[in-house]
Parts: structure tokens; sequence; C-alpha cells
């Protein structure tokens, strides 16, 4: 969008699948019209800042611990998570409308260096982030199963049991959209 190379007769626009090519209709941009997959972007939306599970053990790891300064750290990291993530699809629809994929990098060119660079970094947030994630769910599932999370094999088992199938629709799913 910013620089035309997905237009037609821009550089990667011939590089990309035609299921992924530049498509906004004969009305153009549309800003507010809704559909299904409006719905599917406000799920993904509401997911987008699920990390409140893990907000009491950032608290305690903060070296100044009041209610005060907890809230002006959340509010500037929601800001800031905010401000991408709505320039992220701004741009992502502004370059490629109704064609844009739930994985918007799956519209860009693989010779595209920018959006190879996202993928790379897509990919450390993925491997960086999952273990938080994950660890929530571990200690929630041993307490709500109300499992000794000292013992090794409860901790062992519990683990496998929950990344066996995790890595398994991982595997299998491929529409981020779905998801």
């Amino acid at each position: 969008y910013l620089d035309g190379s997905y237009t037609p007769g821009g550089t990667y626009y011939t590089q990309i699948a035609d299921k992924y090519q530049p498509d906004f209709g004969s009305d153009g941009v549309s800003y507010w019209r809704t559909s299904v997959s409006t719905f599917v972007l406000l799920a993904s939306l509401s997911t987008a800042y699920i990390a409140h599970y893990n907000g009491p053990k950032f608290y305690s790891q903060m070296r100044t611990q009041t209610i005060d300064q907890f809230n002006k750290v959340v509010m500037l990291a929601f800001m800031f998570s905010l401000s991408i993530y709505l320039w992220v699809m701004a741009v992502g629809y502004l370059t490629f409308g109704e064609a844009a994929d739930g994985l918007i990098l799956n519209n860009y060119s693989e010779n595209d260096g920018f959006a190879t660079a996202a993928r790379i970094a897509i990919g450390f947030a993925v491997v960086f982030g999952f273990p938080l994630a994950f660890t929530a769910l571990r200690d929630s599932t041993v307490s709500a199963l109300g499992l000794d999370a000292q013992r090794p094999d409860v901790f062992v088992v519990t683990t496998l049991g929950l990344l066996a199938p995790i890595t398994a629709a991982g595997c299998i799913l491929s529409d981020l959209g779905l998801v």
C-alpha cells in the first residue's frame, strides 16, 4: 500500500497467487462494510489482549509494586499493542482489500524482504510467547485438578498431556482466520 509494490504493475504483484492479489471489488475501499469476517476479526481482537492470566505474576515481579504503577505499565503496553494492531490491519486491508488472508503475511511475496523480516519476527514471537501462555495453562490445569505441582511426575505428565494435543493441532491447522 505504502509504495505501490502490490498494485497492478508493482514489483510484487505478479509474484503472489491470484487469490492473494489485491481485490477491492467494484466499490473500492469499504471502511465500514460488515460480513461474517467481521465477527472473526472481533473474536481475534478479543484474544489479542488475553495475557491477563499472567497479570499477577508480572505484578509480583515489579520493582515498585503499587496498583498505580501497574496500571500505568499495563495502559502503556495496551496502547502500544493497539497502535501496532491497528497499523497492521489498516495497511493489510488497504494493500489487499477483500483478498487479505487471516494471516496477512500469506498475501505478501516471498521475495519481499520486509515481509520476510516480519515472518521471522512472528516466528520469534511465537517461540518466545508460547511459554508464557503454556505455563499459565499448565499451572491452571494443575490447580483446577487439585494436583501436587511439586511432584516431578505430575509436572511431566501434565506438561506432555497438554503439549501433545496443542502441538498436533498446530501441525494440522493452517488457517489462522479460523483459530
